[in-house]
């Protein structure tokens, strides 16, 4: 019985190891292999610590506003979105913008959900009353 589940892990361990073990080609250029742990190697020099600080303040950002009780419903996300892009003369100037940036219309979507809770973040904790704020207007008009 030992032995049978011993030669089971092995086999899935074997199984799982594999694909892992980056020696697959993610290309070949003239019967030469570009493996896929020299692609992942390469990808990590360039973009790997941009990437991971993108992704560790993405993180904090959302922990804060969780911390703070702040939340982006859908439908603000959804009106935000519809704002934003009327500022944009055309739909294919909005298209545009997004091939130009190298993003997907969901990857735009993230960035101004990101936004909008920094935004939140800053505003959270100003308060301001009507009367103040006509105060501001008067005395900054012009």
């Amino acid at each position: 019985m030992y032995i049978r589940w011993l030669v089971g892990g092995a086999l899935v361990a074997l199984i799982i190891g594999l694909p892992g073990c980056g020696t697959s080609p993610v290309a070949i250029v003239n019967g030469e292999r570009l493996t896929e742990r020299e692609f992942n190697e390469r990808l990590v020099h360039n973009a790997g610590r941009e990437t991971l600080q993108d992704m560790i303040d993405r993180q904090l950002l959302r922990q804060l506003a969780e911390d703070a009780g702040i939340t982006v419903s859908e439908e603000e996300l959804n009106k935000e979105a519809e704002e934003t892009k009327k500022q944009f003369p055309s739909p294919d100037e909005f298209e545009r913008l997004l091939k130009q940036r190298n993003m997907t219309k969901e990857e735009w979507r993230d960035a101004l959900w990101m936004a909008m809770m920094v935004r939140e973040l800053q505003l959270k904790d100003v308060k301001y009353t009507d009367a103040e704020l006509k105060k501001f207007y008067e005395e900054y008009r012009d």
